[in-house]
């Protein structure tokens, strides 16, 4: 078995990433600032609603409390009419 002792060692994997890295983070430092992102009125009202949206919560408790109040008092009616056309438009 011979052994070479010597000579260059090529790179490894990490030394090559790491250089790499090095090579991007000067790019990066000069071009710094030179990028700009403006975000329309739209956009923003836009993420507020769902902002709103995913912190509101899944149950609204103030209109099951409504309809059980109006369940338990006898005072709950169905329309047949509506309650039928909205089930003819899930079938369409």
């Amino acid at each position: 078995m011979n052994l070479k002792i010597g000579g260059s060692v090529p790179m490894s994997g990490v030394s090559r990433y790491n250089n790499v890295q090095k090579a991007v983070s000067k790019q990066a430092v000069t071009i710094e600032g030179a990028d700009k992102l403006d975000i329309s009125q739209s956009s923003r009202s836009f993420e507020t609603a769902l902002r709103a949206v995913k912190d509101a919560p899944e149950i609204r408790t103030d209109k099951v409390r409504e309809l059980q109040e109006s369940i338990n008092n006898g005072t709950y009616r169905v329309d047949a009419r509506v309650l039928a056309d909205k089930m003819l438009s899930e079938v369409k």
